[in-house]
């Protein structure tokens, strides 16, 4: 695995090789890169923003820039790193409008106008308001169908809607009042829209966007989770890599152009990008992005801090991709903006190359690829020997019967039994290999999911495992007291805000 270090001052390399950049090149087979100067930006307005998005509880991934089509910076924090797709949460929203809007474009769907119901005909409308539903009430949120998005728990219609054996079904049976009225943020509205390209097209988005969208620009590797029906999910489930996300994100800034070619009807980038008629609201919200008229910008945002951020006048793009949890407040949209995007921006022109700004960025970068490492204490002896032992643990929810560590072989780890119903023996085995003292150990486990996982002890009789896929969009946390008489507290967590709290013994 390269070193996240050595992948930053490759990166700065390529930028420092880029400083009188030629007319730029469309990024389909490769992105161009270039100096801030060279881009009319400050370089050490810039380290400002890697030092702030470097915040050890913002959980980000990877940050990448781009002015004047041409990344400007770009970093990854370990162990996430460059290649690497990432679960892009509700930024998959988005995505879907955007093939909704190529599917204008080639004629596939008639207008924005059309009445959702004309692509369910064996659905009779539960009355007006769903009668009514258009595919723009569903791309600006104006659906009207009655849902709770969060919290998300049991009563959640988006928690629901997963667990329902038809998703766009669970959906249809909802009562609808007064499409167009008001805003209502939902999962509901972008997978009817997926429904809808699944049955405008004769492919589902994934393969719609395989074979089209994503091949013009070059995005090549990608994956979309698919419903009970074979419908790619709308309201999330979408990896990509931050270098394909930037890819979806200058389509936009280049008013729906690729290579010469309008893949996006007329106006309707416009129309995100405060240039055309002013959208609906409050909030301003127009085609699952999020808009700011004031600035403006545009941001396709995602739950965990996923973002691609355009700001036309300055023709520029921040991507984030993180693993922020729910209960941390993480960076916004416009705070990353006002405080931080726009200071950068200086000119239209380029600037004189500054090596002191370039080291300070380039510092700022490593901080962000190379945090510290979280220190581990030293644990009692007796909370040491109890480690060593398996434990037994009590009937739970998740099923989970065993724990135990390993911290004394070459290779550290940690294993959970659970019972699983579908496993030949009735239970399973998880955890895997982790680094001590801070350092991450990656593993890929039978499912091909790419893990990395390390421990450490937090106090005299706390050990703690941080657990995370790497393209997923959480961190897990397995937290395990050695309580003394060979009693055990097990606390898991992750960063959706799902808990469970385990009690055990040592197996005799």
């Amino acid at each position: 695995m390269r070193h996240p270090l050595l992948a930053c001052a490759l990166i700065l390399s390529s930028l420092a090789g880029h400083a009188q950049p030629a007319p730029t090149p469309w990024p389909t087979t490769q992105w161009s890169t270039a100096t801030p100067e060279s881009q009319g930006l400050d370089p050490g307005a810039l380290a400002g923003l890697f030092d702030y998005l470097a915040t050890p509880a913002f959980n980000t991934d990877s940050v990448l820039v781009v002015r004047h089509g041409r990344i400007v910076a770009e970093a990854y924090a370990a162990p996430f790193r460059a290649g690497l797709r990432h679960d892009l949460r509700s930024v998959t929203k988005s995505v879907v409008a955007t093939l909704v809007g190529t599917a204008l474009q080639e004629g596939k769907l008639a207008s924005d106008q059309q009445k959702v119901l004309s692509f369910f005909p064996q659905h009779p409308a539960n009355g007006p308001g769903q009668e009514a539903l258009t595919l723009r009430h569903l791309l600006d949120m104006r659906a009207g169908i009655q849902w709770r998005e969060t919290p998300y728990d049991a009563q959640s219609d988006a928690v629901k809607m997963w667990s329902a054996p038809d998703m766009a079904g669970y959906i249809l049976a909802l009562p609808v009042a007064a499409p167009g009225e008001s805003f209502l943020y939902s999962g509901a509205a972008p997978h009817l829209l997926s429904v809808v390209l699944s049955r405008s097209t004769g492919a589902n988005a994934a393969d719609y966007a395989r074979g089209g969208l994503f091949k013009t620009l070059g995005i090549n590797d990608f994956r979309w989770i698919a419903d009970r029906q074979g419908h790619s999910v709308g309201e999330s489930s979408l990896f990509l890599a931050p270098r394909d996300m930037a890819r979806i994100g200058l389509l936009h800034l280049r008013r729906g152009q690729w290579e010469g070619k309008q893949l996006l009807p007329a106006g309707w980038t416009e129309a995100l990008l405060n240039e055309g008629a002013p959208p609906p609201g409050p909030p301003p919200y127009r085609s699952l992005w999020w808009l700011d008229t004031t600035v403006p910008f545009a941001a396709a945002l995602g739950r965990h801090n996923q973002a691609i951020v355009l700001l036309p006048k300055q023709d520029m793009m921040l991507v984030l991709t993180s693993k922020t949890a729910d209960t941390t407040r993480g960076p916004r949209a416009g705070e990353l903006v006002r405080n931080h995007l726009l200071h950068a921006v200086k000119s239209d022109a380029a600037l004189p190359e500054d090596s002191a700004a370039q080291a300070q960025l380039a510092q700022a970068m490593q901080r962000f690829a190379l945090r510290a490492d979280p220190s581990s204490q030293t644990p009692s002896p007796a909370a040491l020997a109890q480690s060593r032992r398996s434990h037994v643990l009590e009937p739970n929810a998740w099923g989970y019967r065993e724990f135990a560590l390993d911290l004394g072989a070459s290779q550290p780890s940690y294993r959970l039994l659970q019972a699983d119903s579908k496993a030949f023996t009735g239970q399973s085995t998880r955890g895997g290999p982790m680094g001590l003292d801070g350092r991450y150990v990656e593993s890929t486990r039978a499912n091909d999911k790419l893990w990395a996982r390390r421990g450490r002890w937090v106090d005299e009789t706390t050990f703690r495992i941080e657990t995370q896929h790497l393209e997923a969009a959480f961190v897990a946390e397995w937290t395990a007291r050695f309580l003394g008489d060979g009693k055990l507290e097990l606390l898991y967590a992750n960063g959706d805000g799902d808990t469970l709290l385990m009690h055990g013994r040592v197996k005799e």
